[in-house]
């Protein structure tokens, strides 16, 4: 009988499929070959053939913490509680400072559902390797899975303390901290992160996404092209490039960008709404509605769908099929602002004014407050000089924002965000007219959509606008908040002080004129006051009326938006 002896080194000679071919003739194979062939079976899914191996170099051996750790993996995957728990607790006795099995352990007794002796195994490992951020990592994760954010976030800044470079720990603070709302740090971590892994697609689309969401397409659209770049059939950012594309007004990339993730999956409801909508902007409103209908088709619950093929028919000229898809938006979303905004256009387009009306409720809705006095300040001009030169030199102004309402002016993105400065106070301000305004039109009109809508919870978002000589802005509702307002900082003596004239005041009612309507819409004007404060559902079209003046009129604006 020929006996063939199979050593380490034949491993790298032979390779692992010749060694187990081998075996199989009675070959003696020595501990090493042995395990890496177990290696080889468990990572091929063969675990009870990795298991036989495995007792096999344990009982030749006494074993070691790898041998009983993957025992353990094997245990849990067939079933075997007990017998898993016995094996890990055997690879942990043996690891001395190697702390892969105790982080082993965490991870199986996470999978368990008992979290306080998986940190306990963590917390062992960092005691043992203080220098190791693994430990953290793991701790990190744990938490998140159970919800516990603020916990994770301690845990990812330990890690980051040990590991000032380390991508993941960035990553997932970036995450964290976008959704504490601190969006500023959020770039950071997401852009310290590229910086150390450039090619993460994953990370980098989270970053195009923060940006959008903070108004800043062109940037975002960038970014998301980066995406594109790494992994060309990303649907998620092909869309979302489109929807940034059309904020920047490039309708026919951003058509192309929809018609491209239609390619890739026909299925795709967004892929065809953002076809849909590049089509609008691009005056082809009979294949507007085609491609709106079919994405509806393809997920009747679509709700921004339903609002945008109301927008379409509206655009139209098509009251009677605005009013029909504006019903069927809100009969899915009750508090869809775009919805019930193109409705009141169409009721009064179709002839149905007072029903108009009952929606435009100028007298219940709109409503002021001239603030008298701000905290910390000896009086409201020194507070609206602070204000007026926090906005004026913000670092976000943009002059003509291509997506904003402002004409002949800048726009700030979110003032809440970094350092607020005497913003804050502002919002504490206003949040306590907020919270008098819901109570009293909850009392006045407990019937209408927009108190039916009222939030439960709901936070704010501000930014600052500076408009110059015949600045203004057109008429725009905020299609993401339930209520809007507008502070007045600066309003210039030809507003303040002109009889006869309602140069720069604010006006609410009428549709934008990209609507081709026919009809008198109801209208509601407003002068400006420095100090006084408008409260109005976001849903209503307002804007404002050009003035000339050299004097800067200088707002603030806020929307509270639904969590």
């Amino acid at each position: 009988m020929i006996i063939v002896v199979i050593t380490e080194a034949s491993v790298a000679y032979l390779g692992l499929t010749q060694i187990a071919r081998l075996s199989t003739l009675g070959g003696f194979i020595g501990p090493e070959p042995k395990f890496a062939l177990a290696v080889s079976h468990f990572q091929d899914g063969d675990l009870p053939e990795a298991e036989r191996l495995l007792l096999e170099v344990a009982a030749e051996t006494g074993g070691n913490a790898d041998v009983y750790g993957r025992l353990a993996v094997i245990g849990l995957n067939t079933g075997r509680k007990d017998q898993a728990l016995q094996w890990l607790a055997q690879s942990v006795s043996l690891a001395g400072a190697d702390i892969d099995p105790l982080l082993l352990k965490s991870e199986i007794m996470a999978a368990l559902e008992d979290p306080a002796t998986a940190i306990a195994a963590c917390e062992d490992a960092a005691a043992i390797q203080p220098r190791d951020p693994r430990p953290w990592m793991r701790i990190a994760a744990i938490h998140r899975h159970n919800d516990r954010r603020y916990d994770a976030m301690v845990a990812w800044r330990k890690a980051l303390e040990i590991d000032p470079n380390h991508p993941s720990a960035h990553a997932n603070m970036g995450v964290m901290l976008k959704h504490r709302g601190d969006v500023v740090g959020a770039e950071d971590h997401f852009v310290r992160a590229l910086a150390l892994r450039p090619n993460d697609a994953g990370v980098r689309l989270r970053l195009a996404d923060l940006m959008a969401e903070g108004g800043r397409y062109a940037d975002a659209a960038g970014e998301y092209r980066r995406v594109l770049e790494i992994k060309p059939d990303n649907i998620q950012a092909l869309v979302n490039l489109g929807y940034a594309l059309l904020e920047t007004r490039d309708y026919e990339d951003a058509l192309a960008a929809g018609k491209r993730a239609g390619a890739l999956d026909p299925a795709l409801d967004h892929a065809h709404h953002l076809i849909g909508r590049a089509r609008y902007y691009l005056d082809d409103g009979e294949k507007a509605v085609v491609s709106l209908k079919r994405s509806i088709d393809i997920n009747p619950g679509f709700v921004m769908a339903h609002a945008s093929l109301a927008k379409q028919f509206l655009a139209m000229g098509r009251a009677e099929d605005c009013l029909a898809a504006a019903e069927q938006c809100l009969d899915l979303d009750p508090a869809n602002t775009t919805a019930l905004a193109y409705k009141a256009v169409a009721l009064t387009e179709a002839g149905r004014r007072a029903e108009a009306e009952a929606i435009l409720d100028f007298d219940t809705f709109v409503r002021t407050t001239v603030f008298t006095d701000a905290p910390g300040f000896g009086d409201m001009d020194a507070f609206n000089q602070a204000l007026a030169e926090h906005v004026a030199g913000h670092e976000t102004m943009v002059a003509n924002p291509s997506n904003k309402s402002t004409i002949g002016g800048g726009q700030t993105l979110e003032l809440l965000d970094g350092d607020p400065g005497p913003v804050a106070v502002l919002a504490d301000m206003i949040t306590g007219s907020v919270e008098q305004y819901m109570a009293e039109v909850a009392q006045a009109a407990p019937d209408h959509p927009h108190v039916k809508a009222l939030p439960e919870e709901w936070g704010l978002i501000s930014w600052g606008v500076v408009l110059g000589d015949e600045g203004f802005h057109h008429m725009h509702i905020h299609d993401s908040g339930w209520l809007s307002s507008v502070y007045y900082i600066r309003v210039p003596p030809s507003i303040a002080r002109q009889p006869n004239s309602d140069a720069g005041w604010l006006e609410f009612g009428p549709p934008p004129p990209t609507f081709p309507t026919k009809a008198q819409h109801p209208s509601l004007r407003l002068q400006p006051e420095e100090g006084k404060l408008v409260l109005f559902p976001s849903s209503f079209y307002h804007g404002t009326l050009p003035f000339r003046d050299a004097a800067p009129r200088i707002t603030v604006s806020f929307d509270i938006v639904p969590k």
